[in-house]
């Protein structure tokens, strides 16, 4: 890295932040080369020079999701009964602030550490609250528990307010990961979504490598594309649907879709009224606390997880695998 950093800054480059992530054995360093050079010509000056780093630009990424009772029902649990996990489990999401004191009321085990800049202006609190609450909420007025009560979250609180839109660098999303990683979570939620990035990608390599499960939302831009990071093999990539069991209308379809999960007007508690979401976000969450419960009973590494996930999975659409459903619909196989 320190070879890198000489290089950029011999050609005119500016350095503008560095950073240690001992959770993923990794560091990365955030750089303006302005009109100096292409990146294509940086990595080849860079590779031709033996330097073996990872080198991407500092990518944008979104919030995958912009409610309804029916989604402990639809994927075997019981309706009312919390269920809660039979032994804690530790969950890491990567989004925007949260509501600690709503949390809270909803008997959630929550930390939260934010890795945004002393600049940064924080996004909204609403995303990353309603995850949690769709995740391991154990009670609360107006709606039914969560997939996953007794699960303890890990909230990195990624996102930062950039105009009308709330909006996640990468570097910050590194960071995040490896703060989890370093929390030894055992299951990481990722319902955002931007476009496919080489250092990201290492990062979560990294992280897999360490034994955390990735849990992210395909996007919700109606392509014929899963979003980054779901398209990555390290990740097991959900889309949604709703309570007919119809693909949800602006979910990505992709060969990369493993699961389909509840995520059409999902029902989100208070502490006012309770509202409705919609989006991959949502049944990214549904999925990440099922895996939760899986992890409660057994020590299970991704491929086991994703195979038992599968084995049980209602088939949608086509027979078999396929790029709208994936496996086809989750199911949770009880208390």
């Amino acid at each position: 890295m320190a070879r890198a950093e000489a290089e950029i800054a011999g050609f005119g480059g500016q350095i503008l932040q560095k950073q240690d992530l001992p959770g993923l054995g990794l560091a990365i360093s955030a750089a303006d080369i302005g009109a100096l050079m292409t990146l294509p010509i940086l990595r080849a000056r860079l590779q031709r020079k033996g330097i073996g780093v990872t080198v991407d630009r500092n990518a944008i990424y979104q919030p995958a999701g912009t409610g309804r009772s029916y989604v402990r029902t639809m994927i075997g649990l019981p309706e009312t009964a919390a269920c809660p996990l039979q032994h804690p489990v530790r969950i890491g999401v990567i989004d925007g602030p949260v509501d600690l004191a709503g949390l809270r009321a909803s008997n959630v085990s929550v930390v939260a550490r934010s890795v945004l800049d002393a600049d940064d202006e924080p996004g909204d609190r609403d995303h990353a609250t309603s995850l949690a609450k769709v995740i391991a909420a154990a009670s609360h007025r107006g709606g039914l528990p969560g997939i996953a009560p007794g699960a303890r979250l890990y909230m990195a609180e990624a996102f930062a307010r950039n105009g009308s839109k709330d909006e996640m660098r990468l570097d910050t999303m590194v960071a995040a990961l490896g703060w989890l990683v370093s929390e030894r979570v055992e299951l990481i939620n990722l319902s955002l979504a931007g476009p496919r990035n080489r250092v990201l990608a290492r990062a979560m390599q990294a992280a897999a490598a360490r034994g955390a499960i990735l849990v992210a939302a395909a996007g919700n831009d109606g392509r014929d594309e899963v979003a980054f990071p779901a398209a990555d093999p390290n990740v097991i990539s959900v889309t949604a649907v709703d309570a007919r069991k119809r693909r949800y209308r602006s979910a990505n379809i992709g060969s990369e879709i493993d699961l389909a999960a509840p995520g059409v007007d999902i029902l989100i508690p208070g502490p006012g009224e309770a509202t409705y979401r919609s989006g991959t976000s949502y049944a990214a969450a549904v999925v990440s606390g099922l895996i939760a419960r899986e992890l409660a009973r057994n020590p299970l590494k991704q491929d086991e997880i994703l195979n038992r996930l599968s084995d049980r999975a209602e088939d949608l659409g086509r027979p078999g695998r396929d790029s709208e459903f994936g496996w086809g619909l989750v199911r949770g196989g009880g208390c």
